[in-house]
């Protein structure tokens, strides 16, 4: 599995821990920032809008996580993030 792939699985569990070095990983392996952006994060912010919805309690976790990389990928970018 590509670092790419584990990242959305860092997000739908809420590991911001895990989250943070994986996009930097992707970032040292070359990843465009377009790509774990859009591969990654628009896909885990959808889930934690979706869990913000209904309420879930783990929303704010992912959250967490998905800010965490979104810091990483847009501070490694050529241009920023948003």
């Amino acid at each position: 599995m590509t670092t790419l792939e584990q990242l959305p699985g860092a997000f739908r569990l809420g590991k911001s821990k895990d989250a943070g070095p994986l996009a930097q990983r992707a970032r040292d392996e070359n990843v465009p920032p377009a790509n774990i952006v859009n591969h990654a994060l628009v896909p885990a912010m959808a889930l934690v809008g979706e869990r913000f919805k209904r309420n879930d309690r783990y929303a704010p976790v992912a959250g967490s996580a998905v800010e965490k990389a979104n810091e990483l990928v847009g501070a490694g970018a050529d241009h920023p993030v948003s």
